[in-house]
């Protein structure tokens, strides 16, 4: 939001099936690191940076990362 403006809103299906835990907790690490780095390009479109950090605590998923 930009004040009482609303810049994006989007929803999401389950795009794959994970066959583990760990592959599902990697699915969602890529996929959460996909939308921060479309937010910060957003933001920078508005002169406003974004640092985005994400904080996984899935041993499987960092793994396979």
């Amino acid at each position: 939001m930009l004040g009482a403006h609303v810049l994006k809103t989007w929803s999401a299906t389950q795009t794959s099936i994970a066959l583990s835990s760990g592959e599902a907790e990697f699915y969602s690490m890529v996929g959460a690191s996909s939308e921060a780095l479309g937010l910060k390009a957003m933001t920078r479109d508005y002169q406003d940076e974004l640092d985005p950090w994400l904080y996984v605590d899935a041993s499987a998923a960092i793994g396979v990362a």
